[in-house]
């Protein structure tokens, strides 16, 4: 039985590059369905999806959405949320999270096989973001200026002797 492990991308080439991946590591592009707003992420997408059907239609609270794929079929429905609701596998509340993110010019990208390569996919499309880097600013806070350790400031952690009033 098929299943269906979903992400949203902020990034359409986030999004972009893990479409490619997944075709890389074998996915069929039928089994991969994307879901965004009509406007410029699917102008920046429409490059990788050369030869894929798509179908466009009105949610509500949304508006114009480009379904590809299995999502597709899914927003043709009479009642498209319902429909997403069960291709995509999800919760109520989690086709509210991304209905907000569709809104806001996300992407989601759904992978529908079974459930051992669902593993797969799921590695794909986590590391198909890249991880936030870390900054060091070199800065030192005042507070700490006399201080080496955090809790050499914690009295908590101080000498104690056998005067426990100070305390």
């Amino acid at each position: 039985m098929a299943k269906a492990i979903t992400k949203l991308f902020r990034d359409p080439k986030d999004a972009e590059k893990a479409f490619k991946e997944l075709l890389k590591c074998g996915f069929d592009a039928r089994d991969i369905g994307i879901l965004m707003l009509q406007g410029e992420g699917f102008r920046r997408l429409q490059s990788a999806l050369k030869g894929i059907a798509s179908e466009r239609t009105s949610l509500p609270d949304i508006g114009t959405v480009i379904g590809i794929g299995p999502i597709a079929s899914a927003i043709q429905q009479s009642d498209p949320g319902n429909a997403l609701i069960q291709a995509l596998n999800i919760t109520p509340e989690a086709y509210e999270y991304y209905r907000f993110g569709i809104l806001v010019g996300g992407i989601l990208v759904s992978v529908h096989d079974s459930e051992e390569r669902l593993i797969k996919a799921q590695a794909v499309l986590r590391a198909s973001v890249p991880k936030p880097k870390v900054m060091e600013t070199g800065a030192r806070s005042p507070g700490f200026a006399v201080a080496d350790r955090m809790n050499a400031t914690n009295p908590m952690d101080a000498p104690m002797s056998g005067d426990f009033r100070k305390y």
